[in-house]
């Protein structure tokens, strides 16, 4: 299945792209999906801790079940003033 895939703020950097679309097969968590694509990154399980998931614009929890088609995004926490 495909599932679309946006990333904000530090994952932009990290993965060089905003957004990208992934092949995925059989039940699916959010956490997995975030794993297949941070798998080469050395902060991997620091920078999940701190992230929030949405799926089609709602937040979840990471061991929420995609579904073919759905959009993620990955929301790191964000400083400003």
């Amino acid at each position: 299945m495909k599932v679309k895939l946006k990333y904000f703020a530090v994952y932009q950097d990290i993965l060089g792209c905003a957004s990208q679309t992934v092949d995925a097969e059989g039940k699916i968590t959010v956490r997995k999906i975030f794993d297949q694509v941070m798998k080469d990154v050395k902060l991997k399980e620091q920078y999940f801790k701190s992230t929030l998931f949405a799926v089609n614009l709602n937040f979840v929890s990471p061991e929420s079940i995609i579904k073919e088609g759905d959009e993620v995004a990955f929301i790191p926490p964000v400083a400003g003033g």
